[in-house]
């Protein structure tokens, strides 16, 4: 952490203190957002009526599907992934 904080104050000195520093999220609140992503996705397959769009939704499912499933295998790979089932659970 305090190599993030340090890239922050280095951003802050480079860039101007005004803006404001987006902290990066956890690895819980990325495979959410990837699964999120996914499930709209799917639905906007579903949802489609234009023959031209069919195609590039097929494709959203494709590469939403494999970012989900890169976050998990990290998650798992570095034993996260019991952590996050472990905060959804209350443990």
């Amino acid at each position: 952490m305090k190599f993030v904080r340090s890239i922050e104050k280095i951003a802050g000195w480079l860039f101007g203190s005004n803006r404001p520093v987006t902290p990066i999220p956890s690895l819980s609140e990325m495979i959410d957002q990837a699964r999120q992503d996914w499930l709209y996705a799917q639905q906007f397959y579903n949802d489609v009526t234009d023959n031209d769009l069919i195609e590039y939704a097929a494709y959203l499912i494709k590469t939403t599907e494999r970012k989900y499933m890169y976050l998990v295998k990290q998650a798992r790979r570095t034993g996260a992934i019991r952590k996050i089932y472990s905060n959804c659970l209350g443990k």
